[in-house]
């Protein structure tokens, strides 16, 4: 899970942890990779699916049980 205070002055984005995680799903050999996460706020995403990366999807805190209920 990623977040971080408003206030924050080092902003990062959603795609400066995609690397990182592809490389645990693919060491760990998972199917699928989720990253939970309240960055980028103005956003509107609830689920959904990472561009260039294999099974890993971004979601939102509030919709992970109804992911989890999906798979």
């Amino acid at each position: 899970m990623k977040t971080e205070t408003n206030t924050s002055t080092n902003k990062k984005k959603n795609k400066d942890h995609l690397n990182e995680l592809e490389k645990d799903r693919k060491k760990l050999n998972a199917d699928i990779a989720v990253l939970v996460t309240e960055l980028e706020q103005d956003q509107t995403i609830y689920i959904e699916k990472a561009k260039d990366y294999e099974n890993i999807y971004i979601i939102r805190p509030q919709m992970l049980i109804a992911f989890l209920s999906l798979y």
